[in-house]
């Protein structure tokens, strides 16, 4: 009889381990609903391994949805490639939010009576808020919806952003929807069932970037905004913060009512005041600016503590993609290289910025790429590492917009002081960025035209850029002393701080006795220090430290790229122990040293050889 009861209790044990494990895949736990958050909306919800459960499990009232209607389909995703016919709208998120309500007696969070489900159209607004429309009338017993101008409260309200099909909406005599309005709504007449939240861009409105404290005039400015949009009943959220605990509390502070994340468990554990985690205490390690020493020969840090460069090019991946191709999607793995360069003893990673990435058009930029850099400069000041932020790449032709290769020069250099004003203004703030580098080795024609605006290709990239295709009777010096005035004078306008360089080919390497061009006097005036590219030639040591010498021009200088590619480790080690200059940057594509020495190629144990003579003397340098 004992032996029966003891196989009972474990049948029963069994069954509810069972019951269990289906309610956790289910992202339900019976009785443990999680703590509601009012305040917490997941950005870009969808990105995350499991859709609206996530951010339900984190206890967020708010969730974005990016749609496309595509053969009648409402589609989820970020951009049209990302387009998958099985993630629609209905199944990622109407029929798991309808089974919730269901099961949690008319409500998403048990407390808490409403739940906001944005939904950004990215498709043609008319239409497909038109199939939006008939599809929300099937889930009318969850929906909030308007009729004859009354409102009938549900557990869930959906908004529509993006593009809103704003006089379609507003006429319906059966409306389910509200329209998310910008700051110009803000005084708006239209009742708040129909204008529910204030939402926009937080980089055209406010200067501060999360580093610092917020300026006074900031701080104003967005009490009124949000004293404004309350006394009309409406919600206010900003989207393009930075993404970190440092502005979370800013804006719980002021009131802000949806507080936007990507980091859904980081912002739970700071609204709900769980213990920080790393990620939500970024800000608090504060990095010192790096400065010209009073000589203006060398770089100091606080206390005038000198200042040595020994960094990293994080160019591209091991597979050979850049940065901005898998940064968003992707963002774990670059956490992780950044762990690993900081592991390897740096202290200085070089990123390198595409023009057409941050650029949308001749005269916008793209936020969201923006946005997305903000958020690296956070996770470099977590780690501990300096940005160098070079830009105006091209280093991959299909990328670059046929817009602009189609500029003429003038227009060409308008769009390169644009790239630069808006990177400045959303570096600005930040000490963890240790320089702007204005391109990655510009040159110039020579008494010919050249036809096109990108050099010669190494590989499939393309790291070489002309920044004029005709000199038309001017000197060299004259076209780069202009062209490096019109980017540096850019920059100043919103950052007078950080310094500035171009990483160059060193010319007197190539041709013995040759000039410095971007660093002659007439040219260089506007740069604080010099930033060359040496890669040493097998037997060659000295004649690469003699063409160095060209490069001493009374300022700090930095060898920009370093790498064994055509000579040994030791006499690339001899090169930088010689080369008396104030910093070195190798690469790294993302594998450590261990990974490269488990490739088991040619490839991978120089690679491996080399990172661990640059971890070795990194204490060193």
């Amino acid at each position: 009889m004992n032996i029966n009861l003891h196989r009972s209790r474990h049948i029963l044990l069994l069954l509810l381990i069972v019951i269990a494990i289906v309610n956790l895949h289910n992202g339900i736990v019976t009785g443990q609903d999680p703590h509601a958050i009012r305040q917490a909306h997941a950005h870009n919800d969808y990105l995350h391994k499991r859709p609206l459960l996530d951010a339900l499990d984190c206890g967020f009232c708010s969730v974005e949805a990016d749609i496309y209607l595509v053969d009648g389909q409402l589609l989820v995703a970020h951009t049209q490639s990302e387009l998958s016919p099985e993630r629609t709208l209905r199944s990622l998120y109407l029929d798991p939010l309808r089974a919730r309500i269901q099961k949690h007696s008319g409500r998403v969070h048990a407390d808490v009576p409403m739940f906001t489900l944005l939904i950004d159209i990215k498709s043609d607004g008319k239409t497909t808020y038109r199939a939006l429309h008939t599809l929300l009338s099937e889930y009318r017993d969850i929906f909030s919806f308007v009729e004859q101008g009354v409102e009938h409260p549900g557990p869930v309200k959906a908004i529509v952003s993006g593009n809103r099909a704003v006089d379609l909406i507003s006429t319906e005599a059966i409306r389910y929807v509200g329209i998310d309005g910008r700051l110009s709504d803000l005084d708006s007449d239209s009742p708040d069932h129909l204008l529910p939240l204030i939402s926009d861009n937080w980089a055209l409105h406010f200067r501060w970037r999360g580093v610092g404290e917020l300026p006074a005039s900031d701080r104003e400015k967005l009490t009124s905004v949000i004293d404004r949009a309350h006394k009309k009943n409406r919600l206010v959220r900003f989207w393009g913060t930075p993404d970190n605990a440092q502005v979370w509390s800013v804006l719980k502070d002021a009131g802000v009512d949806l507080i936007n994340t990507d980091d859904l468990k980081g912002l739970r554990g700071f609204l709900g005041s769980a213990k920080p985690t790393v990620n939500d205490a970024r800000t608090s390690r504060k990095l010192p600016w790096i400065k010209l020493s009073e000589d203006r020969k060398h770089f100091v840090g606080s206390e005038k503590v000198p200042f040595r460069v020994w960094g990293v090019n994080y160019d591209h991946d091991d597979a050979g993609r850049l940065l901005e191709d898998y940064w968003d999607l992707e963002w774990d793995s670059v956490v992780e290289d950044f762990g690993e360069i900081k592991a390897l003893g740096a202290n200085v990673v070089r990123i390198h910025l595409q023009t057409g990435k941050f650029m949308n058009s001749p005269e916008q930029a793209n936020e969201a790429a923006l946005l997305q850099l903000s958020k690296l400069i956070d996770l470099a000041e977590s780690e501990g590492l300096y940005l160098n932020l070079t830009g105006l790449g091209c280093y991959h032709k299909k990328d670059v917009p046929e817009w602009y290769d189609a500029l003429d020069e003038s227009a060409r250099w308008a769009v390169q002081a644009r790239f630069w004003e808006a990177i400045a203004k959303t570096s600005a703030s930040s000490s963890a960025v240790f320089c702007y580098d204005l391109m990655n080795e510009p040159i110039l024609p020579g008494e010919k035209p050249e036809p096109e605006w990108l050099a010669g290709a190494f590989g499939d990239k393309t790291f070489v850029q002309r920044i004029s295709l005709n000199l038309e009777k001017r000197t060299r010096e004259q076209v780069a002393a202009a062209w490096v005035k019109k980017m540096c004078d850019a920059i100043r306008t919103v950052d007078s701080q950080h310094l500035i360089t171009v990483g160059v080919i060193p010319w007197a390497h190539v041709f013995p006795g040759a000039k410095p061009l971007f660093y002659a006097p007439s040219v260089g005036e506007p740069l604080d220090f010099a930033s060359v590219h040496f890669y040493p030639k097998a037997g060659e040591v000295q004649r690469a430290l003699d063409a160095l010498e060209v490069y001493r021009v009374g300022k700090p200088i930095v060898v920009e790229e370093i790498f064994p590619l055509s000579c040994s480790l030791e006499e690339a080690a001899e090169f930088i122990e010689k080369a008396n200059v104030d910093g070195f940057t190798s690469f790294y594509w993302g594998q450590t040293i261990e990974q490269n020495e488990k490739a088991g190629d040619i490839k991978g144990a120089i690679i491996a050889k080399w990172l661990r003579y640059f971890q070795q003397h990194a204490a060193s340098q």
